[in-house]
């Protein structure tokens, strides 16, 4: 469960979305509406309101893949990318009136986002050639894995779930008004995933 928040603040949570992971040369296949546009109209609606009440907190959702491109992941990447740069620069613009984080989990199998993959090779650039790893998501995916990598409390723990990031996005917004965590990037301690 999470935690409850200790002050009432303005907040725009701009969500993950969904975005299909595919090669560049096949980008004509994405989504109708890419994600950097979604998150700029989130920010558009809120940026006059927050900077007239000279109080506000944007949170965007990135992704460890806006770090690093990898094959079958470069149009995911370059959106995951271009959401982290225009958060940055909202950051810069809006100083000492709108707090502004980015929010970069790694995988997150659990919430079904793995679905909207167009190429399979896009996980390969996330765990890399790491057989046990695959097998380990499959297993997750299936319910199967052994306790020890399910259990948050152990540092063999190997999947971030909706909850963990969830979590995160509390600490992040719960700080004193004067702190700003501006960049997080959440791990689960056991994973695999190379970015």
């Amino acid at each position: 469960m999470l935690h409850r928040l200790r002050v009432a603040r303005p907040i725009s949570l701009e969500p993950e979305g969904l975005v299909h992971r595919l090669p560049i040369a096949e980008a004509k296949e994405g989504p109708a509406e890419p994600l950097e546009e979604r998150t700029r109209h989130g920010i558009a609606a809120v940026h006059d309101i927050m900077t007239s009440q000279g109080r506000g907190h944007v949170i965007n959702i990135s992704s460890t893949y806006a770090s690093l491109g990898s094959e079958g992941s470069g149009v995911y990447s370059a959106t995951k990318s271009a959401v982290s740069v225009l958060s940055e620069s909202l950051r810069v613009e809006a100083q000492g009136k709108i707090k502004v984080t980015i929010v970069r989990p790694s995988g997150v199998p659990t919430t079904g986002l793995g679905g909207t993959m167009v190429n399979p090779r896009a996980a390969i650039g996330n765990i890399g050639h790491h057989a046990p790893a695959a097998q380990q998501v499959a297993g997750l995916m299936a319910g199967t894995l052994p306790d020890d990598l399910t259990d948050r409390e152990l540092i063999t723990y190997f999947s971030l779930d909706a909850h963990d990031v969830g979590e995160a996005i509390v600490h992040v917004i719960d700080q004193p008004w004067g702190v700003s965590i501006s960049d997080i990037t959440v791990r689960a301690a056991g994973e695999p995933y190379l970015l």
